[in-house]
């Protein structure tokens, strides 16, 4: 009998043992399930269903792990209700990370590296979107089909999640981001980073115990609002075609000190993302140069023009103290050395007075041709004394100031190479060149006797290819007629060591003349006295037409031999 007691006790026991186990068990089992319905794995954290300042169609979704396990999305499902877009997702999305949706290309967030890409628009008018896992569960809803619950499409703002704890389909738990901006990849501006227990809830937890134990949980830092930098290109520049120009975005900042990245487009086609670099233009024009500065993620852009000229286009002859009465009769002689058409609207020709001629607009002079201006034209009357003569880009910078001393009556300054002029006695207006020499009394008289220390040009033997150069310009001047029109055609230039005695060339520096480089050889301001003769004009004459004459009896006998066989 009291065996049996005892075995009736144990039986008993056995079984309150066991219904204690089941309960306990499945509470754990409930609150496991409930926990998982409240808390999703994986959430869809923030969607620019507008796109981005640079593009409309530069749509883009981010996904949340708010877990501490990373989770293989391989096989899951983001879709919308109506069908677009759909997408399969692969990949893995790393504990507390996100996974991030872009658009057609990877160039929707350039900065950014999109994890997956995607086919199909976000209607502006709402959609209802669906995150199923592998098994086809429904892991997050969000139900916009109505309206978005938040984001802008005039700033480009993105919709975001405040709470990923909390259902995605409750309108209060989202908002458009409060600096008018988004956050791909980072946390929301007001996302909590943890969220198993709500500050409150901790608070509470710890409230049941002393005083002493309540913990004070500090209330996350807002993240500083980014400014934009500020772009410096630098002052404007004027530079010379084929001269290489330096360009400096040294001066160029940010107010957060972030790290900035480069953008050169110098306007011709070529770019570069140098922080300082060179660059050369090879025709002339105004090129406007923009350089843009970003942050990685604001950007800032600054211009600056660049004047380039050509470099071919010189004063290459001109008379300031003609035969006879001075009025209207001076002209200057301007020279394209190019192999292009150059517009010379808004040049100017100005003299040590201060008169001024500007070049009217369209005025353009033709490859290897000149130009004469006549002082009637100018209205520009030089001295015979001394005077200097500037051509000036129409930017106010001089490109050349020619200085001459005692001009001989009816002696013409002439270019005779890059930046040599010298004096001739037979002027060509419109044609190459000639330089002959005045007589050897003339020469003592009019040298500036207080130049002897001066460099000196020796005197060159006279050979037969200079003999001939000399003869044929001298010719076609002498049989020239002065009524022809201002572009003459170029028959000849005349490039030889000259037989003369010069003063030094002599550089003057001038506060208008500022070029990005400091090679302005053609610049020169230039002092010149008079040549020592060699040659008389008459006898080259006669020369040349009797050598002609030579030749054509010459050309006659060989051809009437070849008639005759």
């Amino acid at each position: 009998m009291r065996m049996e007691t005892n075995l009736e006790k144990r039986k008993i026991k056995f079984i309150v043992i066991t219904v204690i186990l089941i309960v306990i068990g499945s509470f754990s089992l409930i609150k496991s399930v409930l926990a998982d319905e409240t808390t999703p794995k994986v959430v869809i954290n923030e969607i620019a269903w507008m796109g981005t300042k640079e593009s409309a169609n530069n749509e883009w979704i981010e996904l949340f792990n708010p877990t501490d396990q990373k989770i293989n999305l391989t096989d899951w499902i983001l879709k919308a209700e109506d069908g677009s877009p759909e997408i399969s997702l692969k990949g893995f999305i790393p504990a507390q990370g996100y996974f991030l949706l872009e658009r057609t290309d990877d160039k929707t967030l350039p900065e950014i590296k999109a994890d997956q890409i995607y086919k199909g628009a976000l209607s502006n008018q709402g959609e209802k979107l669906l995150l199923y896992d592998a098994n086809s569960q429904l892991i997050d809803e969000i139900d916009c089909s109505q309206g978005w619950f938040a984001g802008d499409n005039q700033t480009k703002a993105s919709m975001e999640r405040i709470d990923p704890s909390q259902p995605g389909s409750l309108k209060e738990n989202w908002q458009t981001n409060p600096e008018q901006s988004s956050t791909p990849k980072a946390p929301n501006s007001t996302q909590k980073t943890n969220f198993e227990t709500t500050p409150k809830e901790k608070l509470t937890a710890k409230s049941t115990t002393t005083p002493e134990a309540v913990e004070i949980i500090p209330a996350s830092t807002p993240s500083l609002p980014n400014h934009p930098p500020q772009a410096k290109a630098g002052p404007n520049q004027t530079a010379l075609v084929g001269q290489p120009i330096i360009f400096d975005a040294s001066l160029s900042s940010d107010p957060d000190n972030d790290p900035l990245e480069y953008f050169w487009n110098f306007g011709d086609g070529s770019i570069s993302s140098l922080k300082k670099t060179t660059h050369t233009y090879h025709y002339p024009g105004l090129y406007l140069v923009s350089l843009t500065v970003s942050d990685g993620e604001l950007t800032n852009t600054d211009l600056i023009e660049i004047s380039v000229y050509p470099t071919g286009i010189v004063i290459s002859e001109f008379l300031p103290n003609p035969q006879g009465k001075d009025k209207n009769q001076e002209w200057i002689e301007i020279y394209n050395d190019n192999q292009f058409i150059v517009e010379l609207t808004g040049w100017q020709i100005k003299d040590q007075q201060g008169k001024t001629f500007t070049f009217p607009e369209k005025t353009f002079l033709s490859p290897k041709k000149y130009l004469i201006l006549t002082a009637s034209t100018t209205k520009i009357s030089l001295n015979n004394e001394k005077d200097t003569l500037y051509l000036i880009y129409p930017n106010q910078i001089t490109a050349q100031a020619i200085t001459y001393e005692k001009a001989k009556e009816n002696y013409s300054v002439n270019l005779i190479d890059s930046n040599e002029y010298v004096w001739s006695s037979s002027p060509t207006p419109g044609l190459a060149n000639l330089i002959t020499y005045p007589s050897e009394e003339n020469s003592k008289n009019s040298f500036n006797q207080k130049n002897k220390s001066s460099s000196r040009v020796t005197q060159p033997k006279q050979t037969l290819s200079s003999f001939l150069l000399t003869s044929r310009n001298f010719l076609t001047s002498f049989l020239s007629k002065r009524n022809q029109p201002i572009f003459r055609p170029v028959l000849a230039k005349v490039r030889y060591p000259l037989p003369a005695e010069i003063t030094s060339f002599s550089s003057q520096n001038n506060p208008n003349n500022r070029l990005s480089q400091p090679n302005q050889n053609h610049l020169a301001n230039l002092s010149f006295s008079s040549i020592k003769p060699k040659i008389n004009p008459e006898i080259i004459l006669f020369l040349s037409i009797l050598i002609s004459s030579s030749l054509f009896g010459l050309w006659l006998i060989n051809l009437r031999k070849l008639l005759l066989k």
